[in-house]
C-alpha cells in the first residue's frame, strides 16, 4: 500500500470504504453514478441524530420511475480518513441499507483508485464546499 493509501472492499461492482460523521463510522460507497454528495439511509441518519429537512425533498430518476428523496440537515462534515467534506444537507434514498459518496463530493478532489491493491486515496483535498 502506497502512502497516504486506504484499504477499501470491492463486491459486486461496488467500492465501500469508511466514512465518519460525527466520531461515528460507517460503510458508504464511493458512488460516481450518484450526482448527490451523500447519501444515507433512514435508520443511520436517526443514529446520527439528523433532523429531516420538512416539506424538502428532491425528484430522483432511479430504475423503478420517478422518487421524491427526503433531505437532512447536516451540520458537520463528513470525513473520509483525515479528508473532510462540508456538506449543508444530505439525501436520504429510502430503502437503501448503505451510505453513498457521490460525484457532486467526489468532484471537489482528486481522487485515486487502485483496483489491484484494492486501495484509494486523495491527493488533493476538496476545493470547495459540497452544496446538495
Amino acid at each position: 500500500m502506497g502512502a497516504g493509501s486506504t484499504p477499501f472492499s470491492y463486491s459486486d461492482g461496488h467500492i465501500t470504504v469508511e466514512l465518519q460523521y460525527d466520531g461515528i463510522r460507517f460503510p458508504a460507497h464511493l458512488d460516481t453514478g450518484n450526482l448527490a454528495g451523500f447519501s444515507l439511509h433512514q435508520s443511520l441518519a436517526e443514529d446520527l441524530a439528523l433532523t429531516q429537512l420538512q416539506g424538502k425533498t428532491i425528484e430522483a430518476h432511479i430504475a423503478s420511475g420517478k422518487t421524491q428523496l427526503k433531505l437532512v440537515q447536516v451540520p458537520k462534515p463528513f470525513c473520509l480518513n483525515d479528508v473532510c467534506f462540508a456538506n449543508r444537507q444530505t439525501l436520504i434514498p429510502g430503502p437503501a441499507d448503505i451510505a453513498g459518496i457521490g460525484a457532486r463530493a467526489l468532484q471537489t478532489s482528486r481522487l485515486t483508485i487502485d483496483f489491484v491493491r484494492q486501495t484509494y486515496a486523495i491527493t488533493e483535498k476538496p476545493s470547495r464546499q459540497v452544496t446538495d
